[in-house]
């Protein structure tokens, strides 16, 4: 896919995945405008865990999502704070 005038988000978004912090990042905007595709190449050939948040059950979303990654996720406590920290923790997902 060719990104037009997305140099510079697309350059951002590979800093920022540079960081050696454990770090979340949101994308929000209008829709059709290329978000997902933006994002998609972002993280291509690294090691990721790619979520498209709902209006609703949010947190029982991403731990069935999270869980095919990472299998063992499913035996941590539903709430973000564990998910995270645990994710954390994991050597293919901490930098």
């Amino acid at each position: 896919m060719k990104f037009i005038n997305r140099k510079k988000e697309l350059k951002a978004l590979r800093e920022r995945l540079k960081s050696k912090n454990f770090e979340l990042y949101i994308i929000y905007g209008r829709r059709r405008i290329g978000k997902t595709a933006l994002s998609l190449e972002s993280i291509q050939g690294k090691n990721f865990i790619y979520y498209l948040a709902t209006e609703e059950d949010n947190l029982r979303r991403f731990k069935a999502v999270a869980s095919k990654s990472i299998p063992q996720l499913k035996y941590v406590q539903l709430e973000w704070e564990a998910l995270f920290n645990f994710l954390k923790k994991q050597n293919n997902y901490h930098r």
